[in-house]
């Protein structure tokens, strides 16, 4: 294993089972001062037990409340590679991992140079004999990610976020994870613009880990759509996603019966469209 490796947990109202994540950390050897909690203004209290089981694991605290994945992995990286960290293994607050996991990931980068990011096949801790998530593709036609359900050889547009080794460097060249997607397809656009930067994605079958999904509802389901077809330069398709989502939404609010799930929608479509312009803009001005 070369370089220096760092584990940083984005955590968000998780406790007690966040300790699960953090002695499977200690159980594949990095050092308990290694391991990097980043608070995403949990309000249960939890972090005074924490300092009491743990004494020596940082906790960094987001000063904003709940900033989201990305801005928590972000953070999470950022204050690894403050303190030396070549590599980091980003977790989410409720995975597991088999024994391993970590010796796999780090052979790949170490093998092979040109590898950023290694990453686990990921089972369901509440069957875990079924697979999750194998990583998966991203069709450009309609900026839909289908996740893989069986390990293949053939390389992979993503992989889950909810467990990854990148190497600290390939994280910051290509500018780290785009926050304002707060939840949802921010490791997708992440993981893709990793590819397209010339960096390796790969998936090990021999390294697993274990989740639950969440759910993230409709909203964030539409929003993030757009923006991601924007970002990807398919301004024509996010056009048509607005305009579908936005249809649907008039109907449901205000013809039909005032359903949240209209408003929702519209609020979708408003929201996902400003954070694409304003990306762009900021896009064109940088240049």
């Amino acid at each position: 294993m070369n370089g220096k490796t760092y584990a940083a947990i984005v955590h968000y109202m998780n406790w007690p089972s966040v300790l699960d994540t953090i002695s499977d950390c200690l159980a594949e050897g990095i050092p308990e001062e290694f391991v990097i909690l980043v608070d995403n203004g949990s309000p249960d209290g939890a972090l005074g037990a924490l300092t009491l089981l743990h004494p020596h694991i940082q906790i960094v605290q987001s000063e904003q409340g709940n900033i989201g994945y990305g801005a928590g992995v972000n953070l999470g990286v950022k204050h690894a590679r403050d303190q030396g960290a070549d590599r980091v293994l980003v977790l989410t607050h409720e995975v597991r991992t088999r024994r391993g996991l970590l010796n796999a990931l780090s052979a790949a980068l170490d093998i092979d140079p040109s590898v950023a990011v290694s990453a686990p096949l990921t089972y369901l801790k509440s069957d875990p004999e079924v697979v999750w998530s194998a990583g998966g593709d991203l069709s450009l036609r309609d900026c839909y990610p289908v996740a893989r359900k069986e390990w293949s050889a053939s390389p992979v547009d993503w992989v889950d976020g909810c467990c990854f080794l990148v190497r600290v460097r390939d994280h910051f060249n290509i500018g780290g994870m785009f926050e304002p997607y707060f939840l949802y397809l921010e490791e997708v656009d992440y993981f893709v613009r990793m590819r397209r930067s010339g960096r390796g994605v790969v998936l090990l079958a021999e390294a697993v880990a274990y989740q639950e999904p969440g759910s993230m509802g409709l909203y964030y389901a539409i929003r993030n759509r757009i923006l991601l077809a924007r970002r990807l330069s398919r301004r024509s398709l996010a056009v048509r996603i607005a305009i579908e989502h936005g249809a649907k939404g008039v109907w449901s609010w205000f013809i039909r019966d005032l359903r949240p799930s209209g408003r929702d929608r519209i609020r979708a479509v408003r929201d996902g469209w400003r954070l694409g312009v304003a990306d762009e803009t900021e896009l064109r001005d940088r240049r």
